[in-house]
């Protein structure tokens, strides 16, 4: 399904953890000249310490509230979905996820990536395994979800659903004004 905005203003990215989500939301925040909001990176306090629920529902609304952003994450989303006007749906399957996110957890040893919080590293550890078992999981968990969630979109609303990187790059291109 593909409805269009012509300008889009509030982008939200969702789908499956390891899809490329945060490097997708920093190339259309490039493209076109809009901040970037990586929900992780605000929800996380230094170790993976989740931020307190009173503390992170006012900052999540802050961030939802602005007048313009490219938002990823899972953290708040729903709150993303319902004032953005395109939503972009990395719809890959899992072993897409589980290598990404093999990927990113060898990478960000080194240096973490943007979209994380300060004082948060990757590691091999329990918590990596818990988000590869989420990942498995995820088209029986938690797809149905965000499907649902997409199908009730209101008509001033853009979806575009890639399930490939060349449907990825031509999302990019229609979101830049540039369809082939």
């Amino acid at each position: 399904m593909e409805r269009l905005v012509s300008s889009p203003r509030r982008v939200a990215v969702v789908g499956l953890p390891g899809s490329g989500k945060s490097t997708l939301a920093r190339r259309i925040g490039e493209r076109l000249s809009l901040p970037v909001v990586h929900l992780d990176a605000h929800f996380f306090l230094p170790e993976w310490k989740p931020r307190p629920e009173d503390e992170w529902t006012p900052m999540a609304r802050q961030l939802v509230e602005a007048d313009a952003w490219v938002m990823d994450g899972a953290f708040a989303m729903e709150l993303a979905l319902e004032r953005a006007d395109t939503i972009i749906q990395l719809d890959f399957p899992r072993w897409r996820g589980l290598l990404g996110s093999v990927r990113r957890n060898l990478s960000g040893r080194r240096s973490p990536p943007a979209d994380f919080a300060s004082g948060c590293r990757e590691r091999f550890d329990r918590q990596f395994l818990q988000l590869l078992r989420y990942v498995w999981r995820y088209p029986h968990t938690e797809r149905p979800t965000v499907v649902a969630s997409l199908s009730a979109l209101r008509p001033d609303q853009a979806l575009l659903v890639a399930r490939s990187r060349s449907e990825v790059e031509r999302a990019l291109e229609v979101l830049a004004g540039q369809p082939r």
